[in-house]
């Protein structure tokens, strides 16, 4: 079953597995409580698992779902308006990685 918000999930939590830990690091050295990460950086991680074969497809059909847009926001995630841009607070990214 296609679900656009678990693929964008899958993905940034796949993201963080290779760059989460330097991502901690250079927040807390910085003192960054946000981070912002571009959709294209997460091409490289998509799994097609959840129904669609590119992350554009999934990105395209969440901006289109106010339910579960405000459902990605509850996470403390934020993706903007042309579905280019991820915000995330690094106490989510602790969350995603288990931390």
């Amino acid at each position: 079953m296609k679900d656009p918000l678990r693929t964008l999930l899958s993905s940034y939590k796949r993201y963080l597995e290779k760059h989460g830990e330097r991502i901690i690091s250079i927040c807390e050295i910085t003192g960054q409580e946000e981070v912002t990460t571009t959709i294209e950086s997460l091409y490289w991680y998509h799994d097609s698992s959840y129904g669609y074969s590119r992350l554009d497809d999934a990105i395209r059909e969440l901006l289109q779902d106010e339910e579960k847009m405000k459902e990605l926001k509850a996470k403390g995630i934020v993706l903007s308006s042309d579905g280019k841009l991820l915000k995330v607070k690094l106490n989510v990214i602790r969350q995603l990685m288990g931390k």
